[in-house]
């Protein structure tokens, strides 16, 4: 089961039609989309019964169209994020909105509450959850980052040295992490 079926799955268990998402990384955690939109508004919403949608700012739509099997919509800065919101998304009728808490500031829920008209519940814990059980392809990930950590502590002690700066001790760690062909 996908991340976003587990989050589908629980919107029907809770009894609620949509779960917003404005954490980054939960939203890359999910979709396998990052974008850092600073002080611009960026949202993930997800349907217990339709396709998820992606709202980001204008200048990141082709990135995450292209990464995205679903709709994505954005806004430019000139433009009331919170209009260009209720305008894009479909019509549903919930008495009950889901959201990550955690990370939802009081500017983005007062303007998610212009758009949406039920009470909200904090999704945090749920997703809390989802993050300590591993999928196969998480743990074997974590293997693969922990096997280039191993090489890279290894560079570093073989390197250590009176001669050696920890600047330089870096460097070498990096340089050989690029040769390996990681990226930071």
């Amino acid at each position: 089961m996908s991340k976003l079926d587990q989050i589908r799955s629980y919107l029907t268990q809770e009894k609620a039609n949509i779960a917003v998402f404005s954490d980054p990384v939960t939203v890359n955690y999910l979709t396998g989309f990052f974008c850092d939109p600073h002080e611009r508004q960026m949202f993930l919403f997800v349907y217990s019964d339709r396709e998820p949608v992606l709202f980001v700012p204008a200048l990141e739509v082709a990135r995450a169209s292209a990464i995205l099997n679903f709709p994505v919509f954005g806004y430019v800065d000139s433009e009331n994020p919170w209009e260009k919101i209720k305008n894009g998304l479909p019509s549903i009728d919930s008495a009950k909105i889901l959201a990550e808490f955690d990370n939802l500031n009081v500017t983005k829920f007062q303007g998610l509450q212009t758009v949406f008209d039920g009470r909200f519940e904090d999704l945090t814990p749920f997703v809390q959850k989802m993050r300590l059980i591993k999928s196969q392809d998480e743990i074997d990930k974590m293997m693969i980052a922990g096997e280039y950590a191993d090489k890279a502590v290894k560079v570093g002690f073989d390197n250590i040295s009176l001669n050696n700066t920890e600047t330089d001790i870096i460097a070498m760690i990096e340089f050989e992490m690029k040769n390996k062909a990681l990226k930071k």
